[in-house]
Order: structure tokens, then C-alpha cells, then sequence
């Protein structure tokens, strides 16, 4: 996830983080604690979390202060969750969900919990629905998919959720990094500019291919 480094003055150089200030308001705010506010947008579908004490905002929408729609792509705008669907069991396919967009393929309904809310997600079409629990702790955001409110009532069913892509993006330049859990951890700080000039694919178990066989000989 992406942070401001607590302790270290920003470089001259670098850019201020980004605010997202047309969504940090009290009409979409759903929940908050002593540390931290969670803010929803339910027509654009944009979520966002504010660090009370910095001012840090985390959020699945890029930030209409940096890009414009027509500056964007679709996917970049519509980042709340993508699903991939088995279509009959053999083709697969990738619906990029976008209520603003698909308003009449796809419907939502939210329901405010306490510390947060849940959101029912009907892709009206492939005849699923599902729903994401939105949980505001002490140390930050619970996201959750119940496995009892997934229906999958036609020939379409569920492959993969990829929950909230860009959540925790930044600006290149900015005071902030990402991590990466790999062994001990590492840091991938946002002023490496070359390093997120595209798609950066790194190894997150090492380099060697597992070896199924030589696993499944092992558990007899």
C-alpha cells in the first residue's frame, strides 16, 4: 500500500499527494474512528480512506485533480473492483465493473454497518451477485467477500475478484512507496520514476517454478 514516510521532510522536488477532495466530503462519509475516515461516492463507486493526523488519502478512483476523463482509461476510472467470469464453464471473460457506465447491466444496493457498510454488486446480465464488506478498524480498511452472499444463478460463474487495482496508487514523484511482501519486505519508493515509467513484474516467491508433481509426491 502506498504511505507518506512518517518522520522525512518531502524532498523540494517532490509533488504533494494527492487529495481527492471531491470526494473527501461529509455527505459521503460512511464511517470513522480516532484515526482514520472512510468515505463513498455510490454514483461514481469511488471509496476513499483519510489518515486523520496526515491528511493521506487512499482511494480505488484515480484523481480527477491529475486526470480527466478523456485523460484516462476506462479501467483506470472504474477501479473499484474487476471481475472475471467462466462463461458455461470454458470461456472466459472480464467485466470491468462500472455502475456510472454500465448502469443498466450492472446494479448496486449499499447498506451502512456498523463501521462501515456492505455493497451488493448484481451483474444483471451474467445473473451473479455478490457483496463487499467495507470495515473501518483501528489499523485501517477490512475488506471482505461473504462466500454465503455470492449467487450465481446461470450458466456464468465467478473466476476471480480484483479488489480495488489502484488502490493505494500515487503520482510518480510523490512522497510515498509501495511494499512488497516478499521475504523481510521491500520498498519501492514513488521518486523511482524509471521504475514506474510501465508494468513492473516482479517475482513474489522467487524465481523457481513449482514443481505440482514433486508437491503432490511429498502429501502421500
Amino acid at each position: 500500500a502506498a504511505a507518506s514516510l512518517p518522520g522525512v521532510a518531502a524532498e523540494e522536488e517532490a509533488v504533494q499527494p494527492l487529495s481527492h477532495s471531491w470526494l473527501i466530503q461529509p455527505g459521503y462519509q460512511m464511517a470513522e474512528n480516532s484515526r482514520f475516515a472512510l468515505y463513498y461516492d455510490p454514483e461514481g463507486l469511488d471509496l476513499a480512506v483519510l489518515e486523520k493526523t496526515t491528511g493521506f488519502v487512499w482511494s480505488n478512483a484515480v484523481d480527477r485533480e491529475v486526470y480527466t476523463e478523456e485523460a484516462a482509461n476506462e479501467t483506470a476510472l472504474s477501479g473499484l473492483v474487476n471481475v472475471g467470469t467462466l462463461n458455461g464453464g470454458a470461456e472466459s471473460q472480464t467485466v470491468i465493473y462500472d455502475g456510472v457506465k454500465n448502469a443498466s447491466s450492472v446494479k448496486t444496493a449499499v447498506e451502512k454497518r456498523q463501521n462501515g457498510f456492505s455493497l451488493q454488486i448484481s451483474l444483471v446480465k451474467l445473473d451473479i451477485r455478490f457483496t463487499l464488506q467495507f470495515t473501518l478498524e483501528k489499523d485501517g480498511l477490512d475488506v471482505r467477500v461473504p462466500f454465503d452472499k455470492i449467487e450465481e444463478n446461470g450458466k456464468n460463474q465467478l473466476n476471480y475478484l480484483r479488489l480495488m487495482p489502484f488502490f493505494g496508487a500515487g503520482v510518480s514523484g510523490e512522497g510515498g512507496y509501495l511494499f512488497f511482501p516478499d521475504g523481510s519486505g521491500s520498498l519501492m519508493d514513488f521518486t523511482e520514476n524509471d521504475r514506474f515509467s510501465g508494468c513492473t513484474n516482479l517475482s513474489f516467491y522467487g524465481d523457481q517454478a513449482p514443481d505440482i508433481d514433486a508437491d503432490e509426491s511429498r502429501l502421500e
